[in-house]
Order: structure tokens, then sequence, then C-alpha cells
């Protein structure tokens, strides 16, 4: 399995300390490998190493507000993601017109280059 990157701010969040051989590799417990397990599953929802620092924060410190928190950090992953959905969606219906400008197209130079080429168009 493939570990992500954990340093600086991540890693003293996490109170993450990997111990060290004698030359200088790092060396992972069955405790350290679930926590990176953790976090791979939440990137793997979209969770950002942010929102992974907190929901470990709350969790280690038994909040009895933990799940209203982690469903606020959800939400606004939710609505990140909404918004670069309605992005490319977008550029989506760009493209495809483009595509079919340039099918259509019977001149000589191409109708979506020379709108670039104005500062028209995207």
């Amino acid at each position: 399995m493939g570990f992500p990157s954990v340093h600086g701010p991540e890693r003293r969040a996490w109170s993450w300390r990997a111990r060290r051989t004698g030359t200088g590799y790092r060396v992972y417990g069955p405790e350290d490998v679930e926590r990176l397990r953790f976090i791979r599953r939440a990137q793997g929802v979209g969770l950002t190493l942010e929102d992974i620092t907190e929901l470990i924060r709350l969790h280690e410190g038994h909040s009895p507000t933990e799940c209203r928190r982690v469903a606020e950090r959800l939400r606004h992953r939710l609505e990140a993601l909404d918004r670069k959905i309605a992005e490319l969606t977008d550029f989506r219906r760009t493209l495809r017109d483009n595509l079919r400008r340039c099918e259509a197209a019977e001149a000589e130079s191409c109708p979506v280059v020379l709108d670039l080429m104005k500062g028209q168009g995207r």
C-alpha cells in the first residue's frame, strides 16, 4: 500500500511520531498503518488533509459535538463538489459547442481558433 505524504502541520496535528531505524527509515506499527488507511479512505471520499486533521482531532477529543462538526465538514465538501460539478458541466458544454462549430466549419481557418486568438470564447 502506498502511504500518503504526512508532513508538517498534519503530522503535528495527528501526534505523528514514526519511529526510525538506525539508517533513518521510518518504522510503522499496526496503529500507524491503520491511521494511514483511515487517511487514504478519507481522501478517497474527497476529504482534504485539513478535513482529515479536524476529524482526527474531534475523534481523539471525544467531543460530544463530534457528529455535528463532522457533518459541517462533509457539508462544506459537498458544497465545494457541487460547485466543481457545475464548473465542469459548463466546461463540457463549451467544449461540445466548440466541437460542433469545428465539425460544421467549412472555412480555411477554424472559427474556434480564430475566436480564441481574438480573446473571444473559452
